[in-house]
């Protein structure tokens, strides 16, 4: 895995778009150039100028990403990537992504997690901080 691909900041408050585009490079999938004209568009779309992100769907869709409901447990999270975690950070919640795993330390690689580079958490780590009213979303290509 090459882990200088995928996005490990954000200029606005669009973490759920980066979660979703580090998805579709998991899959190996287009995405728009970062800052770029489809870039700030979808964002705009997404109301991730505002500090609210809640409008992905179109991105979803253009994508072609789907959506499963993930369990928050260990087992489930260590077999299953990508899978988008909403964690509980110092502005509220926050989208970032497992791309990897490492089963005998029972580690995630996380995308946007740290600043300018991907990050290992142990999933105990993990399940603390996730907000524990939201499943876990595995993401898959749909099409």
């Amino acid at each position: 895995m090459k882990q200088y691909k995928y996005w490990n900041n954000q200029k606005y408050y669009e973490c759920q778009l980066i979660a979703l585009w580090n998805a579709a490079i998991f899959y190996g999938i287009k995405i728009p150039i970062r800052y770029g004209h489809e870039y700030i568009e979808d964002c705009k779309k997404a109301s991730a100028f505002t500090g609210g992100c809640i409008n992905t769907d179109h991105v979803i869709e253009k994508l072609g990403l789907k959506a499963i409901k993930g369990e928050l447990n260990k087992k489930y999270i260590l077999n299953n990537l990508p899978l988008e975690f909403k964690i509980i950070c110092r502005h509220g919640y926050h989208s970032v992504l497992s791309i990897d795993v490492n089963l005998n330390k029972e580690k995630l690689l996380l995308a946007n997690y740290v600043e300018n580079r991907l990050y290992w958490l142990s999933v105990e780590r993990l399940i603390k901080i996730h907000n524990r009213n939201l499943e876990p979303i595995k993401w898959n290509k749909n099409k």
